[in-house]
């Protein structure tokens, strides 16, 4: 994954072990755990979206008449190559689907919660002398 994408996987709840620790292994600790975030994440998320489009597949494929689990399978019972590509095709389309509603959901729980973080945070327009002098 690119470095300037990275960024966008990785838990504010990784700074937790650094704070909380020697800082010595701080960073490793927090190494280790933005790592696991981002692999657990897109390993559920593959199999997630993977299941959906196989489920997706299966479902065309007994709906056009051909069983089997595999396209090799679907073929080998003297089903039509075009049918279980339109199967393959549309289980990919629903998948893409569900991946592009749940990225459209975590934008607006960002935007929500930047929003709030706002809200709560004192504004002003004049600079805050550091030390406590006003």
């Amino acid at each position: 994954m690119p470095a300037s994408r990275a960024g966008l996987s990785y838990s504010h709840s990784c700074r937790g072990p650094r704070a909380a620790n020697n800082p010595t292994y701080g960073a490793v600790l927090e190494a280790l755990s933005a790592s696991l975030v981002r692999e657990l994440g897109g390993a559920l998320g593959i199999a997630v979206l993977g299941s959906i489009a196989a489920a997706v597949y299966r479902h065309e494929l007994s709906v056009t008449g051909q069983v089997g689990e595999t396209i090799g399978e679907a073929l080998g019972r003297g089903g039509d190559l075009g049918a279980a590509r339109d199967a393959f095709v549309q289980g990919m389309h629903v998948a893409a689907g569900v991946s592009a509603l749940l990225v459209a959901v975590a934008t607006a729980a960002v935007l929500a919660l930047l929003r709030r973080d706002r809200s709560l945070s004192p504004s002003t327009d004049r600079p805050v002398a550091l030390g406590g002098a006003a």
